[in-house]
């Protein structure tokens, strides 16, 4: 999978705006997050005190928005005048913005400096710091949603007004967030840019990253209420008549409704319901994210069950960093295998970055128990974070488990519009009835005893599946290599007896385009 990359501007500094050093040296912190930022030098009063229950305002914002960028010293060396009437103390810094097209006014020369900022708007503001990018990795009206998936707002911060405890608890959640570049923290950048002492980096950041360690009991007791048992139906019609096409699992990650689950759980389906821990029925009334890649989904579930109750939230799971897992870590997770609800299993990351078939979708190898219906089960980490996904099995070896990491929801646009399970049936049908059969080569001439690997490649939308068909069997020998990617398999022929003879590649029963046909003409001499 192609990596989000985007370049990110470091800050020398972050949540603070121009104030009096006196005032300043005064002031106490009001909360644990306003004491670590002020500890790094990232943050200061306003010079009446850290006014934590106070709104901050837009202009504050654009302060905010330009140190977050790296961009305060040049803003102060520019000392561009803004064109906006009210820009008052903040002139310099909105000449800045404005020049070079960070912000812009409620008109051409009205700023609007004093209102308060949205939670949205500085949210978005610090996702762009992260080096997400708006129009390709979030939405402007969907960045809580996004950013809440990514661990760095909670519930409460909204689209109204931001106090500026609120904003210094956002900014200390930044600090502990991978870049979406891949490369460490935000803060641990900070620091190896200088930008923060290193020391104050280094205490801060274990303060920071400290959190409760619960046992296997705790976890389960929290955690359960937000797991799944999801069944699917082939067609409304079954669903009427409760013949079930399978049951598998899956688990809450907000409250009003979105839940996690493998996308092969859905695939072919055209209705699901899930089931609560306390035995209430929910319907899955659409798909708001799947990815036959990473066979992972997000649904949404109606807040009515099917005996007409309504309900005001689910419980939900937080979603942990799937890239800080360590092997020997311990793992728990919690599923349905084979119908049994609610099951516990716990064990430990055996590898990660397990390549399966293509290099781009490694999953992560653990010994912690599952079997079939675990399907769309969460794995936790000691945290009782998710930080991953139950999607298969070696069931010919012993505890072969393997997970989809979590990581791979993080380009999910999870605001997105959903589409009915139907809908999104009828468009990977259409698509699989598109796929055609490609080859690199369609004729071959091997000596007797000679073998040439092709790679056979679809455009099927998930894993490679083929079969081979040939005539004159005692010219050549056939057999299925390693895959390359999920559409496309290495197909080893070798050269068995002199003559001339041909073979037909097509999808399996039941899957892809089943009038494409590849064929590939073989001469084999002495």
């Amino acid at each position: 999978m192609k990596k989000l990359l985007t370049c990110l501007i470091l800050c020398a500094s972050l949540l603070a705006l121009p104030a009096q050093p006196a005032a300043c040296a005064s002031e106490e912190p009001a909360g644990e997050a306003e004491r670590i930022l002020q500890q790094l030098g990232l943050l200061r009063g306003d010079g009446e005190g850290f006014a934590s229950d106070r709104p901050a305002t837009r202009a504050e914002a654009t302060v905010m928005l330009l140190r977050l960028a790296g961009e305060e010293a040049a803003a102060e060396a520019a000392g561009i005048s803004s064109p906006f009437a009210d820009g008052g103390w903040a002139d310099t810094y909105l000449g800045y913005a404005n020049e070079t097209g960070l912000v812009r006014g409620v008109t051409e020369h009205w700023f609007d400096a004093d209102a308060p900022v949205s939670g949205r708007d500085y949210v978005t503001m610090v996702l762009r710091v992260l080096g997400y990018a708006e129009d390709r990795d979030f939405t402007w009206q969907g960045s809580l949603i996004y950013a809440r998936g990514l661990g760095l707002v909670q519930e409460g911060i909204d689209a109204g007004p931001l106090v500026r405890r609120d904003m210094a608890e956002i900014s200390c959640r930044a600090l502990t967030l991978s870049l979406a570049s891949g490369g460490g923290t935000l803060l641990s950048a900070l620091r190896d840019r200088g930008a923060v002492d290193a020391a104050a980096a280094e205490e801060c950041l274990a303060a920071l990253t400290e959190k409760p360690v619960y046992s296997g009991e705790e976890i389960y007791d929290m955690c359960a209420p937000a797991v799944l048992c999801i069944e699917t139906y082939e067609t409304q019609e079954d669903l009427e008549q409760e013949q079930k096409k399978s049951l598998g699992s899956a688990f809450l990650i907000s409250a009003d409704g979105l839940a996690v689950l493998d996308y092969h759980e859905i695939d072919n389906c055209d209705a699901a319901v899930a089931t609560t821990q306390d035995g209430r029925r929910y319907p899955v009334t659409g798909v708001v994210h799947y990815d036959p890649f990473w066979d992972i989904a997000v649904v949404r579930l109606g807040m009515t069950d099917t005996a007409g109750q309504t309900r005001d939230a689910f419980p939900y799971l937080p979603l942990g960093d799937s890239d800080t897992l360590r092997t020997g870590e311990p793992v728990y997770v919690i599923s349905n295998p084979m119908s049994l609800d609610l099951s516990f299993s716990q064990g430990v990351v055996s590898r990660l970055g397990r390549v399966l078939d293509d290099p781009e979708y490694p999953a992560i190898q653990t010994d912690a128990a599952t079997s079939q219906g675990s399907s769309g089960g969460p794995m936790f980490n000691r945290y009782g974070e998710v930080v991953g996904v139950v999607y298969g099995s070696y069931t010919t070896g012993q505890m072969l488990n393997f997970m989809i990491p979590v990581s791979s929801l993080r380009s999910a646009r999870l605001d997105a519009a959903p589409i009915t399970l139907k809908q999104m049936r009828g468009i990977m049908d259409a698509r699989k009835a598109a796929a055609v059969i490609t080859a690199e080569k369609t004729a071959l001439t091997l000596k007797e005893g000679e073998r040439e690997t092709l790679v056979i490649s679809s455009d099927y939308p998930g894993t490679a599946v083929y079969r081979f068909d040939y005539e004159g069997t005692e010219n050549v020998e056939l057999a299925w290599g390693e895959y390359v990617t999920k559409q496309s398999v290495s197909l080893n022929v070798t050269g068995v007896k002199p003559g001339n003879t041909s073979f037909v590649v097509t999808f399996t029963d039941d899957m892809g385009n089943e009038t494409a046909k590849l064929q590939v003409r073989v001469t084999v001499t002495q």
